[in-house]
């Protein structure tokens, strides 16, 4: 397994970051790291994007597991060729922008 260094951008500039994105209405701050039905639900949030990345919980397990499981998970692999890593690229979207 091949771990990434520590994040370059402390977690209140990529609040910043992700915030200054045109397509971006909201950020939910202090969201849970494995990501969970309610959380989405209370954003109003209809699926999950990430890339082709794999992130792992503490146990092992896939961090996206339950959003997939639902059927309201999003692979982009093309985001991830442009954010080597992976981490720049996990969003929610309350709206279906991919024509489901």
């Amino acid at each position: 397994m091949i771990l990434i260094g520590p994040p370059v951008l402390t977690e209140e500039e990529r609040y910043k970051m992700v915030c200054s994105v045109k397509w971006v209405d909201e950020v939910v701050e202090g969201a849970p790291y494995v990501t969970q039905l309610q959380t989405m639900d209370d954003y109003k949030a209809q699926f999950c994007v990430h890339g082709d990345d794999i992130t792992l919980d503490a146990d092992g397990k896939d961090t996206y597991h339950i959003v997939k499981d639902a059927g309201r998970y999003k692979g982009m692999s093309w985001c991830c060729r442009f954010f080597p890593g992976g981490q720049a690229c996990f969003l929610f979207f309350g709206m279906d922008c991919l024509g489901n």
